[in-house]
């Protein structure tokens, strides 16, 4: 269990590698607090590392605390490769800026040779204008209820 609230704000960055050894695309999620700058070391805001899985490694996460170390940085401009590396005692995950990436248990796992990290910290366009469009609808019912209100 990570070591804090569910309700503090975070930033999230998603991994995603080529697999060279299994079938298909390895993807993960990295999760840092929402102090977290573009641009600086994740170490002193990483929460968790998530890798969904393949058909040769299982998924796994990393947590904060107890041994982790997660070194590297989320460069400003995504998407991008980046230099990250996060351990524990169990297992262990690697990218690196030419797009080298590795992940797993006791340096057995998946692998490739072209990875992307990007960001979603922002809503999309769209969703942010339809629910503005949804509260200017709602304020419009409400001003015509209570203008045309029947009478008893």
């Amino acid at each position: 269990m990570p070591a804090f609230s569910n309700s503090l704000p975070s930033e999230t960055f998603y991994f995603t590698g080529a697999c060279s050894d299994c079938s298909g695309i390895g993807t993960g999620i990295l999760t840092l607090t929402g102090n977290y700058v573009q641009g600086t070391s994740i170490n002193p805001d990483f929460v968790s590392f998530q890798y969904n899985g393949t058909n040769l490694q299982g998924p796994f996460t990393i947590l904060a605390g107890g041994g982790t170390d997660a070194i590297g940085i989320i460069p400003v401009s995504l998407p991008s490769t980046a230099t990250i590396s996060i351990s524990n005692n169990l297992f262990y995950f690697d990218s690196s800026t030419d797009g080298f990436w590795q992940l797993g248990p006791n340096n057995e796992g998946d692998y490739g040779f072209t990875s992307s990290w990007s960001a979603s910290t922002a809503p999309e366009p769209v969703a942010a204008e339809l629910a503005g469009l949804g509260l200017v609808c709602l304020a419009l019912f409400r001003a015509a209820r209570l203008r045309f209100k029947p009478r008893a």
